[in-house]
């Protein structure tokens, strides 16, 4: 019997220890340093699915509590405060979220749960990468040289 139970704690012990290995949670008051941004063969940037679109028809569906048709509570926001003289365009899984100028403050809204934020220069210079996270409330960070 105690045998049994050690096992079952251990267990469950190891199920919690498994699941909080990937799943890290965003850190609030963040400050973000920028890195050279690496090149590639192709020039193209593999943080980056989806620019800013040229038409109106994004096909993106919002959230529920918005009015669409996506699965989300809109629990992540991300307040981005840029303390240099570039403009810094803002992705969210890849996707462009907008264009922060310089000196300038902006929140990101998105749904919550893992996340994977980036951050280039609008000169494609310099880069900011925040590995996935766990995004649930509200962040602010800092952005610098």
């Amino acid at each position: 019997m105690k045998k049994t139970m050690m096992l079952t704690v251990a267990f469950i012990g190891f199920l919690f220890f498994a699941d909080n290995m990937n799943a890290q949670d965003f850190k609030d008051g963040l400050k973000l340093k920028s890195q050279d941004v690496e090149k590639t063969r192709d020039g193209s940037n593999p943080n980056i699915q989806a620019g800013i679109p040229s038409t109106d028809e994004t096909g993106i569906a919002g959230p529920v509590a918005k009015g669409g048709t996506e699965k989300g509570d809109c629990g992540c926001e991300i307040t981005f405060d840029n303390f240099t003289e570039w403009y810094v365009e803002v992705y969210v899984d890849g996707i462009n979220q907008g264009v922060l100028g310089p000196w300038q403050k902006n929140v990101v809204t998105a749904n919550s749960g893992k996340r994977k934020i980036y951050l280039v220069t609008a000169g494609g210079s310099k880069e900011w990468v925040v590995d996935s996270g766990n995004c649930k409330g509200k962040f602010n960070w800092n952005i610098s040289k």
